[in-house]
């Protein structure tokens, strides 16, 4: 199975030189003997063939280059590599996985369409609920749909260099929150569409217990129950006065039936303050009146601002009565918001419960061979700078030289092909516990 899957996966280059490498090698041939020249000569013409072999034949598959004049296959080409790209993987490495490349180009479709929902939801909200420019909002659209993508595929490759599942988790956290604000920002005006009429009569219930409560607030007045309390008083009293007079002088007395005995000497006080109590109630009557025509012209205006057109957090509001009072609307609205939020963060799941693949294997056999080989370039142009700057030589042993750099770009590959193969052990274990499980 090693030596299958050795087989199948891209050849690690073995012999690349970096430009200064190749340029002090250029130096050692310009400054020494003839015969000195044919063997750096040699060196050099063998490691740039390498690399250039490696650099320029490209293989003729699906994603390779293509000698065919055919559009159509030349645009599906294109495609499946910007899906793989979306996929957070690298479409010249996975084209050796045909199972993976299809696997990742789901996973850079599945980007690709959160993307556009979180554009399209802001685009409807800014256009229909805030009334603003198409142009505004199309453009507002565009650029979270760029944003939602480049942040969705940075998660998923931060997520394929963690081994733990704390951390996938950790850097999955984020998108799945932003998933939820986006499931309920597009989840409300799907909802305010489909159930508009519910919406308008939560909206002027609303508004009639609005206005009722204000009425109800004008009733509670404090000057005006004052004022009701004053007459009351005052009819008590002359009720009272009345009854008092009607004692006093009986019913055939002149004064009871003089309407000027208040004014007479000698008349009876109680006829007087009959007529400043009644002259009181009058004016409580017209105080009383006067601020009932205050409350209803306030009234009136309250009106008017209450009922004119519903702003968005009004609408909102509405909503959110109606959702409450409504057992069907609140399963429609968490149907909604689950699917939207699935949608929006099914990439960062998947990239979080999947385990390791041989994709990830081949980017650590990479890292790997990068890294020691550039250790090893850096040993030989030590040893190489070492040997021209010694006093005591006049000349260059250009076979030491390539002994040097091949032991130490073979040691280099035998411990990445060790590490490699131990990665491989470690992989199909784990995919047999898989299987069993």
């Amino acid at each position: 199975m090693n030596e299958e899957f050795m087989e199948r996966a891209r050849p690690l280059p073995q012999n690349t030189v970096s430009p200064e490498f190749e340029e002090l090698l250029d130096r050692l041939s310009a400054i020494h003997r003839p015969e000195v020249d044919d063997v750096s000569r040699s060196l050099l013409s063998t490691l740039t063939r390498s690399q250039a072999s490696r650099g320029g034949a490209e293989p003729g598959g699906e994603y390779g280059a293509s000698s065919s004049s055919n559009v159509t296959a030349l645009s599906s080409r294109r495609r499946g590599r910007a899906l793989l790209w979306l996929g957070g993987v690298d479409p010249d490495v996975v084209r050796h996985l045909p199972m993976l490349r299809l696997r990742y180009q789901a996973i850079g479709t599945a980007v690709l369409v959160s993307g556009l929902i979180s554009g399209a939801s802001l685009w409807y909200s800014l256009t229909y609920l805030l009334n603003l420019r198409p142009v505004i909002g199309v453009t507002v659209g565009i650029i979270l749909a760029l944003f939602d993508v480049a942040l969705t595929r940075l998660l998923l490759v931060a997520e394929a260099n963690q081994r733990s599942f704390g951390m996938r988790l950790l850097h999955a956290l984020p998108r799945v929150l932003i998933a939820f604000a986006i499931a309920f920002g597009v989840s409300t005006p799907l909802l305010m569409q489909v159930f508009a009429a519910e919406v308008d009569s939560a909206l002027n219930q609303s508004r009639a217990a609005r206005i009722a409560a204000f009425s109800a607030t004008q009733q509670r007045d404090p000057k005006l129950i004052q004022l009701e309390t004053s007459i009351l008083e005052t009819q008590k009293a002359i009720s009272s006065n009345i009854d008092c007079a009607f004692r006093q002088f009986g019913n055939s007395s002149p004064n009871s039936v003089d309407p000027k005995c208040d004014t007479k000497p000698g008349a009876s006080t109680g006829e007087a303050g009959f007529a400043t109590t009644q002259k009181a109630l009058l004016d409580f009557t017209q105080q009383i009146s006067d601020m009932r025509i205050q409350h209803q012209a306030e009234l009136a205006r309250y009106t008017a601002q209450v009922n004119r057109p519903p702003g968005l957090l009004e609408r909102i509001d509405a909503l959110t009565s109606f959702r409450t009072n409504s057992s069907t609307a609140r399963n429609i609205f968490f149907a909604l918001l689950c699917v939207i939020a699935l949608l929006e963060s099914l990439p960062v799941i998947i990239g979080l419960l999947s385990p390791r693949t041989a994709y990830d294997l081949l980017l650590y056999a990479e890292e790997r061979v990068a890294t020691l080989r550039g250790e090893a370039e850096i040993a030989a142009r030590t040893k190489i700078s070492e040997r021209l700057l010694r006093p005591d030589s006049d000349s260059i042993d250009i076979q030491s030289i390539d002994t040097v750099v091949r032991s130490a770009v073979d040691s280099s590959v035998q411990a990445v092909r060790s590490e490699i193969r131990s990665e491989i052990v470690d992989f199909a274990a784990e995919r047999e516990r898989r299987r069993a499980a």
